[in-house]
């Protein structure tokens, strides 16, 4: 269903040069347009132990490990113990390694400057919505597609997207332009 409204919405121009309303900011995070991408950027602690203790390596010697308790010596044993103590080290590292990352990229947590109620204001990148009016400045990273309604010389590096090298400039209805070029 939000796909359909996206479509239809984003068709015309529905944001004045004043931006939107906080009626119309609300009314379309009721109805789920917004900018959020449901990506995990690190794994869960019960993820971080299943990639530890379920490996190969371990699947060897844990097996050589019950061999040996059901028919040899427990002293033979004792790598078990080697065994154990390396997938703990593993998880501890990678746990405290993923609680640093979460903590930097909260720090470094992008944000954009959007027109709202005439006043431009910073607000979280998950926090834009559907026809949202957003201001760029040098070094910005563009958040959303959208369309350029006004522009003095942009340029937007799209080589993630294109492979292309050269950032392409940008202006006014270049969307529409390629549009028709197409049919």
């Amino acid at each position: 269903m939000a796909e359909a409204e996206t479509a239809h919405e984003v068709a015309g121009f529905v944001t004045g040069p004043g931006g939107l309303s906080a009626s119309e900011v609300a009314d379309r995070e009721r109805r789920g347009l917004v900018n959020r991408a449901d990506e995990h950027t690190s794994r869960s602690l019960l993820e971080i132990a299943r990639a530890n203790i379920l490996t190969r390596f371990n699947a060897i010697l844990g097996t050589m490990f019950v061999l040996i308790l059901v028919f040899g010596a427990a002293q033979d044993g004792l790598f078990g113990v080697v065994l154990v103590t390396n997938a703990l080290i593993g998880i501890v590292q990678e746990w405290r390694a993923k609680r640093t990352l979460d903590r930097l990229a909260v720090l470094s947590a992008p944000a954009a400057r959007v027109v709202r109620d005439g006043v431009v204001c910073e607000v979280p990148v998950d926090a834009v919505v559907l026809d949202d009016l957003l201001e760029l400045r040098t070094g910005d990273q563009v958040v959303a597609d959208g369309v350029v309604r006004a522009s003095d010389g942009l340029e937007i590096d799209e080589s993630l997207l294109t492979g292309e090298s050269e950032a392409m400039g940008k202006d006014t209805d270049d969307d529409n332009k390629d549009d028709q070029e197409d049919k």
